[in-house]
């Protein structure tokens, strides 16, 4: 038997160490506790009786146009450098980044629309529109593919011999330019 007060005491020892630990140990053991009731296992969470521990909310972290510009100077892969600006401009998720396809920009209306299809599937599962400001559009703009019969259907961002983008390799390139410019 799990007694209220040993639960307690439980979320109370890791919160000392973690607040962020022992909201998620909270959430998910309240979660099971309530599957548990559904089930018929137990007639009462114990969990209704204990307070979620208080997690000070972060904001998320973002860099001004001169810290981007020092990134880009210490990007060591020149083929990001797009990317890392339409990140900067648009605030996309960077699974949506590396998904971005060419039928997304829509350079008559400027908009991007964040698009789900068989392959992707947005965070929220929505789509969404994104306009485009004069910057990024020329970005966009000229690093399309100069070719006449580009595919519709083609990543924006790929590697140097056109690959899709693997996002750990974005985000680890990413960290380094953002190590080395300090």
């Amino acid at each position: 038997y799990i007694s209220t007060k040993i639960l307690d005491q439980f979320i109370s020892s890791v919160a000392a160490k973690s607040k962020f630990s022992a909201s998620l140990y909270y959430r998910t053991l309240k979660a099971a506790f309530n599957k548990a009731v559904i089930w018929s296992y137990i007639l009462e969470n114990p969990f209704n009786k204990i307070k979620a521990p208080k997690v000070s909310k972060s904001y998320p972290a973002f860099i001004d146009y001169n810290e981007l510009q020092l990134i880009i100077t210490n990007t060591a892969k020149p083929f990001l450098i797009p990317l890392f600006k339409t990140a900067f401009y648009t605030g996309m998720r960077l699974a949506e980044l590396v998904n971005m396809k060419w039928n997304w920009i829509d350079f008559q209306k400027n908009i991007i629309t964040v698009k789900c299809d068989e392959s992707f599937t947005t965070k929220n599962r929505k789509e969404r529109i994104i306009p485009l400001n004069s910057t990024l559009r020329n970005i966009l703009s000229n690093h399309q593919p100069k070719v006449i019969s580009i595919s519709r259907d083609n990543y924006v961002f790929t590697s140097a011999n056109n690959f899709k983008l693997n996002e750990d390799f974005v985000s680890k390139n990413f960290k380094k330019a953002v190590w080395k410019s300090g």
